[in-house]
């Protein structure tokens, strides 16, 4: 069965977005449950706080609904000449309309435009609905033999979060240089 997809808005963050995104990761997460993940829907979230490195170098963008609720966000951050996603949500019934591929959308485009080499993230491993969405925007598994040290010890810090680096994988996109640039 298919759902409408109904229109959203991706933006960038604005100081008075932060309040709710605790409360879209915390919905989020309902899609964890029964998978067999390593995540509990009711583990403990960001704060709001959490996402404001993000704000200030405008790298936190925000999905609003048709009726203007925020809905969904992308925080990521970005290291030399590398963007690295830190967390994508979107609230529960706003899933699987298109929403997260707009908000990775959003990101993809500002870091070509910022002309990075490629943009990072974890996710979990056996995760089918995650992985396909990453996948099918271009990411490629990074094996754990050609993971840079950043990868490794994100992993290793996401653990000390309760995830189970065997659950977890790397994942990196590479751009391609606009023309003219090098």
């Amino acid at each position: 069965m298919s759902q409408t997809v109904k229109p959203c808005i991706i933006r960038r963050a604005t100081a008075a977005d932060l309040d709710c995104l605790p409360a879209i990761e915390r919905s989020a997460a309902e899609a964890f449950r029964g998978t067999g993940v390593g995540l509990s829907p009711d583990a403990p979230v960001s704060s709001a706080e959490a996402w404001r490195p993000a704000l200030r170098a405008g790298t936190l963008w925000v999905a609003g609904n048709d009726a203007g609720r925020i809905v969904g966000f992308l925080a990521a951050r970005r290291i030399n000449l590398v963007l690295h996603i830190d967390e994508m949500d979107v609230a529960f019934d706003h899933q699987r309309r298109g929403i997260g591929r707009a908000l990775l959308d959003a990101a993809i485009d500002w870091a070509r435009k910022a002309a990075l080499r490629e943009i990072t993230l974890t996710t979990f491993r056996d995760l089918a609905f995650n992985r396909q969405l990453y996948a099918s925007a271009g990411f490629v598994e990074i094996a754990e033999n050609e993971m840079s040290e950043r990868i490794a010890r994100i992993i290793s810090r996401e653990a000390g979060y309760g995830l189970d680096p065997k659950e977890r994988c790397a994942m990196a996109l590479r751009l391609q240089a606009r023309r003219g640039t090098r």
